[in-house]
């Protein structure tokens, strides 16, 4: 009975985890926020965490073993229900837990098997501590996965001959995928060479040839070996290092041509998306800042003295806003929910030193509209730019503020995005200074189609859009920021 409810917790993170990735894909189907901004920690930990850890407390038959599986069920449980923080800290500590009961196990049955599924319990509070520390948790996870598979393979098939080359060939390669999450290239090779040792070595390639279960059983695994093998292959390939430089590289290029007055509006539509990473480390679906690269490449290359950057997207840009969170040649304003991840941008972070009063946070509750994101571009960034004078005025362009995004709850249309956009359109107008659209987050597919097209229409068209009536948000940016832009006093 102690084993049922354990079930439970991680079977209801499956559930909201597949709900979250479904939602990712498009899906028009119910799941809270944080099963989608979280569906990997989901899946990984809160599931499949809860699984591996109850069935090596079932192994050890020890009651504080059942620790691991506690903790990962009930952190998966506030990952969905919004308590990410508690969340995080519930899955390290399961890790811990699954690591102690792995070594317990090692210590009563010494194998290389049970080495090895030690050495993935480590790898999996690698991982868990990397996501509560906001590092990249994804190599680490893949490791864990990757030792956990090899390990119960090799326990699966030890009555199988192999000779020492094979087994000292997986020592190598358990060996290097603990090593392995710090160079995702390297990590990539050791994933095909382990797809590679199982399609050789592992029973399945015996059973496949029998009938029934047996069958279909091993079928699947092998088949899973080949997704592994790809998997390591396009990690090898860095293919998602190479679209990141071509992301930056686009917003260069866009900025390039503006300055050189080749074009007066440019919309760059890049992925991956850019304004959460930091100058030493990925986040947050980013891996290089592209908005920053651009304005830093405007700055010290194409001549520009300041350069002016709004962030409309609902997450906060934490990485662009810390980049130039000490200069005054960067202006930053940002629009966003309010709590939300990742949990900065707070009305009294306005920027150090030098760059005191440049940036510019304007939180928004949930469920703010269109004319709290409109009213805050009109009535408090508008003015101070005309105060600031940019020579480039860019825009972090997320979507993901529209009502029909899953990751939020604020309610703009596409009406909303194209009054911005104009409004945005106005004021490089009357600065003489060219604009640029820099694409960010957007998580519903329609929403985001829609929105773009509104945005680069009503940043061709240029017209004025109706003014948004000033509400208690806008009262209380220019209260805060008149200090600094005394034309936020005027009335």
């Amino acid at each position: 009975m102690t084993r049922l409810p354990l079930l439970v917790l991680g079977f209801f993170s499956l559930a909201f985890g597949v709900a979250g990735g479904l939602v990712r894909l498009g899906a028009a189907i119910p799941a809270p926020a944080g099963a989608v901004a979280l569906h990997g920690a989901l899946m990984v930990s809160g599931f499949l965490g809860t699984v591996i850890g109850l069935e090596r407390a079932v192994a050890l038959g020890r009651p504080w073993a059942y620790a691991a599986p506690l903790a990962s069920g009930l952190g998966g449980l506030c990952l969905v229900f919004g308590y990410a923080a508690a969340g995080f800290a519930l899955l390290a500590l399961a890790a811990a837990a699954l690591v102690a009961a792995s070594l317990a196990v090692l210590r009563r049955q010494p194998s290389l098997e049970m080495a090895t599924l030690a050495a993935g319990a480590a790898a999996w509070l690698a991982g868990n501590l990397a996501l509560y520390a906001g590092a990249a948790a994804v190599p680490w996870w893949i490791a864990f996965f990757a030792l956990t598979i090899g390990g119960e393979r090799l326990e699966l098939s030890r009555y199988l001959k192999r000779g020492a080359f094979a087994r000292n060939a997986f020592i190598v390669l358990a060996a290097a995928l603990l090593a392995a999450p710090l160079l995702p290239r390297v990590l990539g090779v050791v994933l095909v060479l382990l797809a590679l040792w199982l399609f050789t070595y592992d029973l399945a390639r015996v059973t496949v040839r029998q009938n029934g279960l047996p069958r279909y059983i091993a079928a699947c695994l092998l088949s899973g070996y080949a997704w592994l093998g790809f998997g390591g292959a396009l990690l090898a390939a860095a293919v998602a290092y190479d679209a990141a430089l071509h992301a930056a590289g686009g917003a260069v290029s866009a900025v390039t041509a503006l300055l050189a007055g080749a074009a007066e509006v440019a919309f760059c539509a890049l992925r991956p998306p850019g304004h959460h990473a930091e100058s030493e480390r990925a986040m947050g679906f980013c891996l290089f800042n592209n908005v920053a690269v651009a304005a830093r490449y405007a700055l010290d290359r194409l001549g520009a003295s300041r350069v002016l950057v709004l962030d409309w997207d609902v997450h906060h840009g934490n990485g662009t806003n810390d980049i130039f969170h000490g200069t005054d040649a960067v202006l930053y304003a940002s629009i966003h929910q309010s709590p939300l991840y990742p949990g900065t941008g707070a009305l009294t972070d306005n920027g150090a030193g030098e760059g005191e009063g440049h940036t510019v946070n304007l939180p928004v509750p949930p469920g703010a509209g269109h004319d709290d994101f409109v009213g805050l571009v009109q009535h408090v960034v508008v003015p101070i730019a005309h105060e600031y004078v940019p020579d480039l005025v860019l825009v972090s362009a997320g979507f993901d503020a529209h009502r029909d995004d899953p990751l939020a709850n604020c309610t703009l249309t596409e009406d909303s995005y194209g009054a911005m956009a104009s409004a945005m359109r106005r004021l490089s107008r009357e600065l003489e200074a060219p604009l640029g659209f820099v694409l960010e987050g957007g998580y519903d597919l329609r929403a985001l189609a829609g929105s773009v097209a509104a945005t680069i229409e009503a940043a061709m068209d240029g017209a004025s859009p109706p003014t948004a009536e000033p509400g208690a948000l806008v009262a209380r940016a220019r209260a805060h920021y008149r200090g600094w832009w005394p034309s936020l006093a005027q009335v």
